[in-house]
């Protein structure tokens, strides 16, 4: 399955085939040329493999071998790129236990078994990625949830196989590494890689279960606000501006090379759907230090000590009457550099329409943050706050959770690979 994904089947191929060259060569200084000679073929067989099964490479490879007469040699490479893509496709969940049933309505019940045990092997690896991470995991322990569900299903997947089909039984995916004798070291090295595959898919499911919990902690928080009714926005909205502002806070985060605590702003109007982001002083301070010069600075220290807030913001200069409760500078808050961006692109905003979030950022974790005196100072006149409905530091996920998840799982579920298909080098 690996090797048919493009990128995916050539990292698989490099990685495969550079531990079967790293192992020949410690063969050969130990003085065992035949184990040399045998682990630098079966390095050259990965990539024979490769081209006879890769979405990209085989293909081409066929019709070479077409175009200069060698039918037979194409043919037998379109089945095994045939055979590979069909395998890809076992292993993905539901769409490998649809396939298990077309192929036992059509009678084929081997393939049937092949397809169902695939997708059901995977789905047990992600599921316990899921769960560890809905428990609040880390991907660490999402990983070792993985491995241990691929090593207990091969475990039972063997057990039933020996019962069923006594001396025609086969070890199963991981519990082969028992028998090492029984594999030549393509198969020996698959498998090693097929368990890094089940780590990787148990951390994307830890991420993704972990991110779904703090979503649903969040959304959860919104809906159960009595303040946040009161404001007439739903929960989801609510829930998606404060999913964006931290989006945004975490984009800011990047270009920074020293990491500090900082809070991040996001204003929306719905009349005419401009936005504005803001970060912190602290944010703020830390960039000039590190771009001094480029902020017309003399040095580091001159950026830091900077007294920036001289200038009066969009938001000080509309409600002049506003006094500064506490002593912290009112436009060192992000709510301040929020809305000078957007009254910038439409300055006759109605503060009715306009909805507000706050996130703090510490780390990589990323909190709601609700206002400070200073900006409590203001009260509608920046809009309806939805970061004040809901309890302070409130867990919010970052938008592309779901696809960050997904990009472990792939990898993880891809390199899998416990393919039975067979190829023109074998």
């Amino acid at each position: 399955m690996a090797k048919f994904l493009p990128i995916i089947g050539e990292a698989y191929t490099t990685v495969e085939s550079g531990i079967l060259i790293g192992c020949a060569g410690v063969f050969k200084v130990f003085g065992d040329d035949k184990a040399a000679s045998e682990f630098v073929d079966c390095a050259g067989k990965s990539w024979r493999e490769y081209s006879e099964t890769s979405a990209l490479a085989a293909p081409i490879n066929a019709i070479i071998h077409d175009s200069k007469g060698h039918h037979k040699k194409a043919m037998k490479i379109r089945d095994s790129y045939l055979n590979a893509a069909s395998s890809c496709a076992d292993g993905i969940p539901v769409v490998g236990h649809a396939k298990g049933l077309v192929h036992y309505a059509m009678g084929d019940v081997q393939k049937g078994h092949k397809s169902m045990e695939a997708s059901t092997r995977n789905v047990a690896v992600l599921g316990a990625g899921l769960a560890t991470g809905g428990l609040g995991a880390g991907v660490a322990i999402g990983a070792v949830a993985g491995i241990s569900a691929g090593v207990a299903y091969d475990a039972t997947a063997t057990i039933v196989d020996d019962a069923v089909n006594g001396e025609d039984s086969t070890l199963h995916g991981s519990i082969a590494l028992i028998r090492p004798d029984r594999m030549n070291p393509n198969e020996l090295v698959g498998v090693l890689i097929g368990i890094v595959g089940d780590g990787l898919t148990g951390a994307g499911g830890a991420e993704w279960g972990k991110n779904i919990r703090i979503k649903r902690s969040l959304q959860n928080a919104y809906k159960n606000s009595q303040d946040l009714r009161q404001t007439g926005i739903d929960h989801k909205t609510a829930t998606k501006l404060t999913m964006e502002a931290a989006e945004a806070s975490k984009k800011a985060k990047g270009a920074l090379k020293k990491q500090v605590k900082y809070a991040t702003s996001e204003v929306v109007d719905s009349a005419t759907g401009q936005k504005g982001v803001g970060h912190s002083g602290r944010y703020n301070k830390q960039m000039r230090m590190e771009n001094y010069e480029s902020f017309g600075y003399k040095s580091k220290t001159a950026a830091k000590k900077a007294k920036v807030y001289g200038e009066p913001s969009h938001l000080q200069t509309r409600y002049e009457n506003v006094q500064q409760v506490n002593s912290k500078p009112q436009a060192a808050c992000a709510e301040h550099p929020a809305f000078d961006q957007m009254a910038n692109k439409n300055p006759n905003y109605n503060p009715r329409n306009v909805t507000t979030a706050t996130v703090y950022k510490n780390k990589n974790n990323f909190s709601t943050a609700q206002r400070c005196k200073n900006c409590h100072a203001y009260g509608p006149g920046m809009g309806n706050v939805v970061t004040d409905c809901i309890p302070n530091r409130t867990p919010v996920p970052t938008p592309g959770y779901e696809a960050r998840g997904a990009r472990f799982t792939l990898v993880g579920i891809a390199v899998n690979n416990d393919d039975e298909y067979e190829t023109d080098s074998d």
